[in-house]
């Protein structure tokens, strides 16, 4: 009974935000297939979160992926954009003790000539997740499961990571080569509520398009 009692107090007096023995929103910062393989494997980890498996992955029922630029085609002639999303109503609830009330799943490519790049070309893949806890409360969770290399600027922190051999491996900013896929974890303020945050992986490249490869190769349930 005492220890039970014990138990129960230095439960009672864990800090907010703990990290737990398996952290979702950590292996989301990874940008690859680590989250949706841990849902696959532990479903039970998130609250209130209607997922899909398949392939021992599993991820939130999005809604169908739509045309971004459908009605504007001359606008934005030479560029594709698709979306899908899904609001989450009641949150879904991390073990983290965040709780996040948005996911979304986006694909953009251009050939339009006034990009940054003399060829116009342009490709990215990114998947976003809008959290009810300030940035500062998320660095604190994922800091607890490994603390990342932040750069932070204008309210905007990020961790690059480039294509290297088999794998990904972090690199400063000024060390990214765009010519060639990359990824970039962002975490920033939400723009109305500063109590939310955005943390979102986007993968990249400037001046051509990605690799078929790339994008299966880190997310094969894409």
């Amino acid at each position: 009974m005492k220890l039970t009692s014990l138990a129960l107090l230095a439960t009672l007096s864990l800090p907010a935000f703990a990290a737990p023995a398996l952290s979702p929103l950590a292996e989301f910062a990874k940008c690859d297939a680590s989250f949706y393989r841990l849902l696959g494997s532990n479903p039970e980890l998130l609250k209130n979160a209607n997922l899909v498996s398949k392939d021992g992955m599993a991820n939130f029922k999005l809604g169908p992926m739509e045309d971004q630029t459908e009605g504007m085609k001359e606008l934005t002639k030479g560029m594709e954009e698709f979306a899908r999303d899904v609001e989450f109503q009641p949150p879904v609830l991390f073990p983290e003790g965040i709780g996040a009330d948005y996911y979304s799943e986006r694909h953009f490519r251009s050939t339009r000539s006034f990009t940054s790049h003399e060829n116009g070309k342009e490709e990215l893949y990114r998947w976003k997740l809008n959290l009810l806890a300030s940035p500062k409360q998320v660095r604190s969770a994922l800091d607890k499961a490994g603390k990342l290399p932040w750069q932070c600027e204008d309210g905007i922190c990020t961790v690059f990571r480039q294509q290297q051999n088999a794998g990904w491996a972090i690199v400063g900013q000024g060390k990214v080569d765009g010519n060639k896929p990359y990824l970039v974890l962002m975490l920033s303020e939400d723009a109305t509520d500063k109590k939310k945050s955005e943390l979102e992986c986007e993968l990249r490249t400037e001046g051509r398009f990605l690799p078929k490869d790339t994008l299966k190769s880190l997310r094969p349930n894409w």
